[in-house]
């Protein structure tokens, strides 16, 4: 979240990380605690489980070990036109502009980055999400905002996983606790 042409994380360290905000009151439960969050429908975790048929991967550890390999496979997917990956995808591209949409309305930015593991797959997202995004319509300061996608650096997933995982200790510091002993 950038603030007078300079970057911000926010008191918390979680301004800017939209996945975590909640958009689904029935949704599931995400890897990072929270219900109904756009991580679920949108994160590399969902898609994954989606297209392969494997399920929604929770443990945030396996995740982090996990997630270049994850992403790899959908993208080996998408190259050989696999429809249930291609339709998962349009899936997400529509949460993605419906997570842009309300982050835009509270917070109204000029700009508006999609970065992490998204980032690096824009060929499918996008058609779907500027689709959602041009039907809304409405309030020339929202419509305005430009979406432009980061450099689809596979290490920027990692720092929402270690701002989610941070909260969750810091809500729940006995989570530490077994971590600590097998260490």
């Amino acid at each position: 979240l950038a603030r007078g042409g300079r970057g911000g994380s926010g008191w918390g360290g979680v301004a800017g990380e939209c996945g975590h905000r909640g958009l689904d009151p029935g949704g599931r439960q995400g890897w990072c605690g929270r219900r109904g969050g756009a991580e679920t429908p949108l994160g590399l975790a969902s898609i994954h489980g989606q297209a392969t048929g494997t399920g929604y991967l929770q443990n945030i550890g396996e995740l982090s070990s996990r997630y270049q390999g994850m992403a790899a496979e959908l993208r080996s997917l998408l190259d050989r036109g696999d429809a249930r990956t291609l339709e998962c995808f349009a899936g997400a591209g529509r949460w993605l502009g419906i997570t842009i949409d309300a982050v835009s309305g509270v917070v109204n930015p000029e700009l508006f980055i999609v970065d992490g593991f998204l980032a690096a797959f824009r060929d499918v997202l996008e058609p779907e999400m500027r689709r959602y995004l041009s039907g809304l319509g409405g309030i020339p300061a929202i419509a305005a905002i430009q979406v432009d996608f980061g450099a689809a650096d596979p290490q920027q997933m990692l720092v929402g996983m270690v701002l989610a995982g941070r909260s969750r200790l810091i809500g729940r510091p006995s989570m530490a606790a077994p971590a600590a002993a097998a260490g």
